[in-house]
């Protein structure tokens, strides 16, 4: 029953269509069962299966990933130890999916710092919410049920209000817009003059630099083959 759990809550966390277990996806392609293995090798496997998905993602990114999960939601933390025990396959598929989560959340924070709390919260009910549905698909719960309307409705809410926070973002910035296009309709000559100022700023500095460059030796060659010395003293002569 737990193992089922910890099979739909991946599901969830990921593309994994639901419904596909790990025992489903190592049947033959008759649909028969593989023969049945002694605890030794099934628990030799396992091992093997966790060095391979260990190093699916960066041992930093991983314990970040389960930090994440620690702060944020300590019941998708636990489900997350338990699935590294039992499912080392499945583990990694999660915590590899969960450090994208974090990874997304910490970009948005540092673009768009006052929506990362909503953003933050949305996610931690989103999970909550898939949690939920992973109970109720094994246990016929009214009450589970009623938890899940609720949660629901407080994420409804929560994107009511990103949405508005959005809403206010672009009108701050039509704001603006609306202003500089009005300044420039209303005298089209003084935001060219505005510009030209801008423009030839640059001048005097470009002249201090053309004044102070070096003179080439170029010119000072052929001013000695125009004139060499003693041309003069043969003029005379004559």
């Amino acid at each position: 029953m737990q193992r089922l759990l910890w099979l739909i809550l991946l599901a969830c966390l990921t593309a994994v269509p639901p419904g596909l277990t790990a025992q489903e996806s190592s049947k033959s392609p008759g649909g028969k069962s593989p023969e049945k293995k002694s605890p030794e090798k099934e628990k030799a496997k396992k091992e093997t299966a966790r060095r391979e998905t260990a190093t699916t993602l960066p041992s930093d990114r991983e314990r970040a990933a389960r930090k994440f999960a620690e702060e944020h939601h300590p019941e998708l933390a636990k489900l997350l130890k338990q699935l590294q025990e039992n499912a080392p396959r499945e583990y990694a598929d999660a915590v590899a999916e969960l450090d994208r989560t974090r990874d997304r959340l910490e970009k948005n924070r540092e673009r768009q710092p006052e929506r990362y709390e909503a953003e933050l919260n949305e996610w931690k009910l989103t999970s909550r919410i898939r949690l939920t549905l992973a109970r109720m698909a094994m246990n016929d719960d009214p009450q589970l049920e009623s938890e899940l309307r609720a949660m629901v409705r407080e994420r409804q809410d929560l994107r009511l209000q990103l949405l508005r926070t959005e809403r206010d973002r672009i009108e701050k910035r039509l704001d603006k817009i609306r202003s500089l296009l009005a300044d420039a309709e209303k005298n089209p000559d003084g935001a060219v003059d505005r510009e030209l100022a801008s423009l030839k700023k640059g001048i005097p500095a470009a002249q201090a630099r053309a004044k102070t460059k070096p003179k080439g030796s170029k010119g000072g060659a052929s001013s000695a083959v125009a004139k060499p010395a003693g041309a003069e003293p043969e003029k005379g002569r004559k």
